[in-house]
Parts: C-alpha cells; structure tokens; sequence
C-alpha cells in the first residue's frame, strides 16, 4: 500500500525521533524510558555524560548503570521479551542504524547497514523480530527485521512512524500523517488490514501497549501542552493522565500493568516519572 507524503511529515518525523524540544534543553536530559521484562528496571537515555548514552536504574531511580559508553548519539532504547538484550538506534558518521547490547557483555551489534536512516526499535513479543521505521530523503516507511537473520521486509510505505508491537503478537500499532493530521493506526505484523483507530487534531506519537494489548498510550499536543493519553482500544474513549502545563512525553506500561513510565520538563529540566494508570502517585525518579 502507497499513501502521498504530506508537508507535515517531516516534522513530525523528526519530533518522533528527538522531540525538538528535548534537541533545545541545554540541560541534562532523560528521556524513552522502558521497562525491563520483569519490571524491576527502568531503560532511558540521558545526556548526563555529554552524548546521548543507555542507561538503567532502579524503579526508586537509583543504582544507575551506564551500558553505551561511546561519543555516538546512542537512544530510543527497548528491553528485548527475555531481558537478555536492549535495541537502540545510534547516530554516527552522520547516519543511524539499529544496534543490539548484549546485556551478559555489553559488547554492541550493529543490525542495519542500510544507507538510509532507521529509527525507533520495538520488539516483537516472540524476541526475534524487531519493528522500526526507515526514513530515505524525507520517506518513512515501517520495516520488520528478523535479528538474527537480518532478513527485512516493509510492512506499510510512507508515511508511517513510531510503531509498537501489540503484546499478543497480533497487531503493530503506528503514528501516520497521511490525512493531514498525526493520527494512530494498527496494521497486522504481514503489513494487512490497516485502520485507523485515533483521529484528533495536532500530532500524536509516543505509542506504546496496555500489557492486555486493550490500550495504547501515546502522546498528543490536541489540547495545547504536550501530553500522556490512553486510548482504549474497543471504545475509543481517550483519557489523559498526569495533567501539566509542561511536556509529558513517550509513556510506557509497566509489565504487570500497575506503573506508567515518560519524561517530563513539567519540573524545568527533562526528567523520568512514574505514575498509576489513574494518575495518582505521581513521582519523580532522575533529579537533574
């Protein structure tokens, strides 16, 4: 399937990507955060070392362990389903491509060589597939990668972003600007059934799962600041979470659906949060 690329594509791939406004903060900056498969750690990046790098902590954000200790721009990092790995994408000599951390010896893989551009890694819950989205001259198209073999294939063409893999394995959920608007959709792993299952005004981004896969977080700018929503999926009802005058931005659950992790400059700098799905217990877990 082919759509035309709209003038706002661009901008809010490169929002997807690295929100301008985090490019901007001269500050520290912490920003993606994920849950490990067992909950019990967090995965972010941070500029606390210079260069964007991957780190960990703790859910009461201590015990901090740096993984990426390079002078690339290394982020947008995802725990792969046996805990065994992180995928990232990492920026250097100018282009990004999809690296693997082997957890066991942080020694680094690089998975994509294509010259394009390749953003934003998500695993598929049987571990062997990774989803992302590859941008060639201003075109974003949704790529499925097997690890292993590097055998890729395109799932939906340009314009498509952002994409989560459903926990069940059933559905991949992605932003796309197609109809004007940074709207959500969910598409079937072999690239069928394509639907739209979120239309507001503005731009939305920031997919993420409800562990039931009944749920998407994201995040939307449809009602001025920057803002964590969740949209279930059988109603379409859309809820916001953690109201701020600030940015909230790429929210993820926890793995037994108790705890939303974003980042935030609702506090000056951008920080890493975590609340109830509710809103309630908001707390605040990098101090900058």
């Amino acid at each position: 399937m082919t759509f035309s690329v709209r003038a706002l594509l661009f901008v809010a791939i490169s929002i997807a990507a690295m929100p301008p406004s985090v490019q901007a903060q001269e500050d520290v900056v912490d920003a993606y955060p994920r849950f490990s498969p067992d909950g019990t750690r967090i995965v972010f990046y941070t500029t606390e070392f210079g260069e964007r790098e991957i780190v960990t902590m703790s859910l009461e954000g201590m015990d901090i362990e740096r993984l990426t200790t390079d002078d690339f721009r290394d982020q947008h990092p995802d725990w792969s389903p046996d805990g065994s790995a992180i995928a990232h994408f990492s920026v250097r000599d100018g282009q990004s491509d999809l690296y693997l951390i082997d957890l066991a010896n942080k020694n680094q893989r690089r998975l994509t060589t294509h010259p394009a551009n390749d953003y934003t890694p998500g695993w598929a819950p049987d571990g062997e597939r990774l989803v992302f989205y590859r941008e060639v001259d201003g075109t974003q198209t949704l790529m499925v990668m097997n690890v292993e073999s590097g055998v890729e294939e395109v799932i939906v063409e340009s314009p498509a972003f952002d994409p989560a893999w459903s926990p069940d394995g059933s559905l991949i959920a992605f932003a796309s600007s197609r109809d004007d608007e940074s709207d959500l959709y969910v598409v079937e792993p072999d690239g069928a059934g394509a639907r739209k299952v979120l239309a507001l005004p503005g731009r939305q981004g920031g997919v993420s799962w409800s562990p039931d896969a009944s749920r998407l977080l994201f995040d939307s700018d449809h009602e001025g600041s920057r803002s964590v929503y969740v949209l279930t999926l059988e109603t379409g009802a859309v809820e916001r979470i953690a109201t701020s005058e600030r940015s909230d931005q790429t929210a993820a659950w926890s793995p037994n659906g108790e705890w939303i992790v974003f980042n935030s400059n609702r506090d000056g700098n951008w920080e890493i949060y975590l609340v109830h799905p509710d809103g309630s217990a908001l707390r605040r877990l990098t101090h900058r």
